[in-house]
């Protein structure tokens, strides 16, 4: 009943598919030519997407670390957060002074986050060159 395709797309009923003449039916084209086809403009079109598909995958691979980057970052912020929390219940006069200090010691790590994005960001160009592939 069906047509069958490459692609999904391609895939028609038969009763609307044209009709299939068998080889040697008369046809006077031939099957094939000695001739080479003239190759198509598509290089460049197969580049671009080819540097299309690198930087997807070095977007993608940009987004998973900066994931999970965020999550480390997260979890230590929580955890400072945790036992900065214990150490005022235990002695308030601690507050202000403690406060202070975890801010800063939280914007330390979080710039050490950033530095560690652009180090894998780095890298990851860096052995994408090794291999021949351009960034």
């Amino acid at each position: 009943m069906w047509s069958e395709g490459r692609y999904e797309y391609e895939r028609i009923p038969r009763e609307r598919a044209p009709p299939r003449s068998h080889p040697s039916a008369g046809s006077t084209a031939p099957l094939f030519t000695d001739q080479p086809e003239e190759p198509e403009s598509n290089t460049t079109h197969g580049i671009e997407l080819f540097e299309d598909s690198q930087l997807t995958t070095r977007s993608k691979a940009i987004a998973s670390k900066t994931k999970e980057i965020e999550q480390v970052y997260r979890q230590d912020c929580e955890t400072f957060g945790m036992v900065v929390k214990m150490l005022i219940e235990k002695d308030p006069s601690l507050e202000k002074s403690i406060q202070f200090a975890l801010r800063q010691n939280l914007h330390e790590i979080g710039e050490r986050c950033v530095e560690e994005l652009k180090h894998f960001i780095a890298e990851y160009d860096t052995s994408t060159q090794d291999f021949g592939e351009p960034f």
